[in-house]
């Protein structure tokens, strides 16, 4: 097959590498120099691939000497950006448990590029049982009756380092 790989115009550190949408057998290491960027950001690079230029999935990355790589089995356009926010946390639902029937909490909890790490649920500052679901991107606390106008804290961490704080006092009635 033929493949092309061009610089875009006016957007620094992102290249075509196409046909768009083409899948190949084994994956090709995709790198780009390091030498430009500020030390503080080395640890928020991310190489992200999309096929339209709008919507752009993560495919990683490590730092190896002056480079950062990631490995693709697919073309597109790719670029170096850096993750500098924590995950989104959204707004906490209630629902019946279709197991026990007793009431439990559901949040939306998602990173845009890195993807969350680590999530830390507290409710009156103990930590409690709770369930992620990276899938759906859902955190789920069952039996949540018990914690009547208590204060849920959720700190969600993603894979660079960014950490977002959630705070609600749970309110059941």
């Amino acid at each position: 097959s033929y493949v092309t790989l061009d610089s875009l115009p006016g957007q620094p550190n992102t290249f075509n590498w196409g046909p768009e949408g083409m899948s190949i057998n084994k994956s090709v290491k995709i790198s780009f120099d390091l030498s430009a960027i500020p030390e503080p950001l080395l640890e928020k690079c991310i190489i992200v691939r999309s096929q339209n230029g709008k919507e752009w999935t993560s495919i990683g990355g490590k730092v190896t000497g002056q480079r950062f790589e990631a490995s693709s089995s697919s073309t597109g356009i790719f670029s170096l950006r850096y993750d500098t926010e924590g995950p989104d946390i959204g707004t906490p639902t209630y629902f019946k448990d279709d197991f026990t029937g007793n009431l439990a909490l559901s949040l939306i909890i998602k990173d845009e590029f890195a993807g969350v790490q680590t999530i830390h649920c507290k409710i009156d500052g103990h930590w409690v049982v709770s369930e992620y679901n990276s899938n759906r991107n859902e955190l789920i606390i069952y039996d949540i009756e018990k914690f009547a106008n208590k204060k849920l804290e959720v700190k969600a961490v993603d894979k660079r380092s960014n950490q977002t704080r959630y705070q609600i006092r749970l309110k059941l009635d």
